[in-house]
């Protein structure tokens, strides 16, 4: 349910975005997400060939404008950036507005 959100609601302790290398990460992660779906166990490195759309919040105080960019390295496939206004890493919150047009734009190109 999405009340259950919070750490403490999961049954599974590992924080995954607190691990130190990444075989830690994949370790825990095949543990959580299971190993038998090829697509949630890319091998490492291997760039997303889908077309890919990253949003991010103009005023984000969390990540750099460059670290954002950084998604580039790991996307094949033809890709984007939007940045919201006014927003900052709540921008799904406070940028929903443009998040939901640019995504219903999307989509209805497919």
């Amino acid at each position: 349910a999405p009340h259950l959100y919070a750490a403490h609601d999961d049954l599974d302790p590992t924080r995954l975005h607190k691990l130190a290398t990444a075989e830690e990460f994949w370790d825990a992660f095949g543990a959580r997400y299971g190993t038998s779906n090829p697509h949630l166990l890319p091998a490492a490195n291997q760039p997303v060939a889908v077309p890919t759309t990253v949003f991010a919040g103009e005023l984000d105080r969390r990540y750099t404008r460059e670290q954002i960019h950084a998604w580039s390295r790991h996307l094949f496939g033809p890709h984007n950036f939007v940045w919201l206004p006014n927003t900052g890493h709540d921008y799904v919150e406070r940028g929903h507005p443009v998040l939901l047009n640019t995504l219903g734009g999307i989509l209805a190109a497919l």
